[in-house]
């Protein structure tokens, strides 16, 4: 019977020894924690402030302040047309008008005055602060050709401007048309790619450009290649 009570007694002992070390474990380990979550340090800190910084450069770049943004522009076009060695000339000019992220634009295209493209079309910025800033939009429009029977075609395309120092940088436009029908003797497929380098200074931006402009409708199509200087006035 003694011997029963006696190891019962160090059964009881040694378990309530443990539990009493793994409260302790416990105790310990919560207070570790909280040394952990409150503890400060040099490289914790520079990575916290470099996540800031991002975060507030991205905040700079697509934050609008500036409310509504208006352009006019003007270009005097010299190219020369693939079935042909002659020196053609034309002019580029429109309007384009922005609030916050969504614009819209209107320009005329007139080449040696024998095609007249007409051009409107929804703009939608996804990265840029105003249209004088870096900036990235994509956009979707309607064009009609004064050639002939006066084809329709809808197209899509992006443009941007990269800023390198001040207010020199570069301007890029890309756009693609397709023919509304083609079940008429006359329409058009179109490639569309511009390249420019820019100085502004206030409102005003002088600009040189390369173009190409590659017709792939009927009748017979044909490659328009070649520059322009233009002027823009930003509002």
């Amino acid at each position: 019977m003694y011997f029963k009570v006696l190891l019962l007694c160090l059964v009881s002992f040694a378990y309530s020894n443990s539990a009493y070390s793994d409260n302790v474990y416990v105790v310990i380990q919560k207070q570790q924690e909280k040394k952990k979550q409150s503890r400060w340090s040099l490289g914790e800190w520079m990575i916290q402030e470099r996540k800031i910084r991002l975060m507030d450069q991205w905040l700079a770049l697509n934050t609008n302040e500036i409310g509504a943004e208006w352009k006019l522009f003007y270009s005097n076009l010299n190219f020369e047309r693939d079935d042909s060695n002659d020196t053609l000339n034309g002019s580029k000019y429109g309007l384009e008008l922005f609030y916050g992220f969504l614009g819209v634009k209107y320009e005329e295209i007139n080449m040696n005055e024998e095609r007249l493209l007409k051009n409107t079309s929804i703009q939608l910025k996804l990265l840029g602060s105003s249209q004088q800033s870096t900036h990235f939009n994509v956009h979707y429009g309607i064009s009609s050709s004064s050639k002939d029977s006066n084809p329709k075609a809808s197209f899509y395309g992006y443009s941007g401007d990269l800023y390198f120092y001040g207010g020199f940088g570069y301007s890029f436009l890309y756009e693609e048309y397709s023919a509304d029908s083609k079940t008429e003797s006359v329409y058009y497929d179109a490639l569309r790619r511009e390249n420019s380098l820019f100085i502004e200074s206030g409102f005003i931006r002088l600009k040189y450009s390369l173009f190409e402009i590659n017709y792939k409708g009927q009748p017979a199509g044909h490659r328009d290649v070649g520059n322009y200087f233009g002027v823009d006035l930003n509002f």
